[in-house]
């Protein structure tokens, strides 16, 4: 994005507004002891952006001919005055402008043979359409956020990604936090790469935005924060290849693309129609956002790419015969979907929350590592999930991920105050193992998403690792990539 046009206009304004002022001394001074003046001001938002650098100069001198008129006089003041108030918004400007010039400078490197063998394959792929989708994503996103509701955006949000959300404002509610998010520009939207993953095509896509951030805990406010950042993010999209363009928009759907029902208001971590049933956020009918990358964990900034095995490629297209379904973005996904929720109960105390989806092993490890004092997360992000190495073990497939989270732990006493138990936010390493049977059956429900996989029935947070409709055991790797491994950062070396 080209700053350079907006930089003039703030110029011009600058220029207009001075002679304004000229105008207004002079007719001051005309009309001594009279009345007279001009406001004015401007606000850029919405998709644009602000100037990326100006420079001004004045000069010049004043003189009457009536000889009656001092320079220093009841105007000049006024001149002064509204100089001093065009240059301070002007430099306010100017500073939040370097902060956008900071940001231009990632631009990334497009995969422009990616892109071009996508568009290649796929003829009716209307960049400018999916692009906008993009932007009502983001903007929903962040007011989703905001409100700590995700029921908006659910239709177009994977499970990993509603998970790192139910996660976090579970957390804030418990310690009485709101992140309110303001001023919210787009500063630009561009592809740059493209992909094939098992059944999936993949979009990732760099977002550069702006927003004033204001951070409040009500239980500790020294915890507090407010900042303007300016900042960029990859999000990536999937979609099932071979998809049937409808018309059926998920970023703005209101009714069920597959009966035309009206969608629950209430979505949680159920993403289903009530009335035909189907699942619409499974990448069948629009794209669907599975991963929000920052800038820093991006490509060749991944922490964890140094862990990925040589051999990973070809592992993964040796799965691919015998697992039509997989696909390393959705492995991912699933994987820090659970993550997510074995956090949840660890600082939730409530072990039962993922029993359906952990063997009977990590059940039992997972509730040893719950802590004895009520320790909460006053922030926890996902950093990075990566698939590092496929491994066939007999009858099973293994994958191995690692993941990378930013956090924070607090201690919640009785009187209602926090006791921190890490000075500041750290981050962490950790890894997660998941099998599933090398001739899995094709899933009817997610475990991930409180649903049986073998008769598609809700399941709630319970111990009891039997199906409630069909007896069918919850945590069998028949169906399901399942949990069977976890190691925290304490258990291992080199973190």
């Amino acid at each position: 994005m080209n700053l350079r046009p907006v930089s003039i206009r703030v110029y011009a304004c600058y220029c207009f507004c001075f002679w304004l002022a000229l105008g207004v001394f002079t007719h001051l001074s005309a009309r001594a002891g009279g009345a007279g003046g001009h406001s004015s001001g401007g606000h850029s938002s919405g998709g644009g952006g602000f100037g990326g650098g100006s420079s001004y100069h004045g000069s010049g001198g004043y003189g009457s001919d009536n000889g009656g008129s001092s320079p220093f006089g009841l105007g000049f003041i006024i001149l002064i005055i509204i100089v001093y108030v065009i240059y301070y918004i002007i430099k306010s400007r100017m500073d939040r402008a370097s902060e956008v010039d900071s940001v231009e400078l990632g631009t990334p490197a497009i995969d422009r043979s990616s892109l071009g063998a996508f568009l290649a394959g796929h003829p009716d792929f209307d960049v400018v359409s999916f692009n906008e989708k993009v932007r009502v994503a983001f903007l929903k996103i962040q007011a989703a956020w905001s409100a700590q509701n995700i029921s908006e955006v659910r239709p177009f949000i994977s499970d990993g990604i509603y998970q790192r959300f139910a996660t976090q404002f579970r957390m804030m509610g418990l310690l009485k936090q709101q992140n309110r998010l303001d001023e919210i520009e787009i500063l630009g939207v561009q592809l740059v790469s493209a992909r094939e993953d098992g059944p999936f095509d993949v979009i990732d896509v760099q977002i550069q935005a702006a927003m004033h951030d204001s951070f409040v805990c009500e239980l500790d406010h020294s915890l507090d924060s407010e900042s303007d950042d300016s900042f960029i993010e990859y999000w990536s999209f999937i979609r099932k290849r071979g998809a049937v363009a409808s018309g059926f928009n998920g970023f703005e759907a209101k009714t069920c693309p597959s009966c035309g029902g009206a969608l629950p208001l209430d979505m949680g971590e159920l993403c289903r129609c009530s009335y035909c049933q189907v699942i619409f956020n499974n990448g069948d009918f629009d794209w669907i956002l599975a991963e929000i990358t920052q800038e820093a964990d991006y490509a060749g900034a991944s922490v964890m790419a140094a862990n990925v095995s040589p051999e990973l490629e070809d592992s993964v297209a040796a799965l691919a015969p015998q697992c039509a379904d997989f696909s390393v973005q959705l492995a991912e996904d699933k994987a820090s979907n659970a993550f997510m929720q074995i956090m949840t109960a660890i600082a939730t105390r409530n072990p039962a929350s993922v029993r359906r989806f952990v063997s009977d092993e990590m059940f039992a490890k997972i509730s040893a590592m719950i802590p004895k004092g009520n320790v909460i997360f006053n922030r926890i992000y996902l950093n990075e999930a990566v698939l590092l190495d496929v491994v066939p073990t007999g009858p099973k497939h293994q994958l191995s991920i690692g993941l990378s989270a930013s956090l924070q732990r607090v201690e919640l006493l009785p009187n209602k105050r926090l006791s921190p138990q890490d000075d500041e936010e750290i981050r962490e390493n950790y890894a997660l193992t998941m099998e599933r049977d090398a001739d899995a059956v094709q899933e009817k429900g997610s475990l991930y998403q409180h649903q049986c996989p073998t008769c598609g029935g809700a399941v709630g947070d319970t111990v009891d690792v039997n199906c409630q409709y069909c007896g069918t055991p919850l945590n069998s790797t028949r169906n399901e990539w399942i949990v069977c491994g976890f190691e925290a950062p304490h258990e291992r070396t080199g973190n």
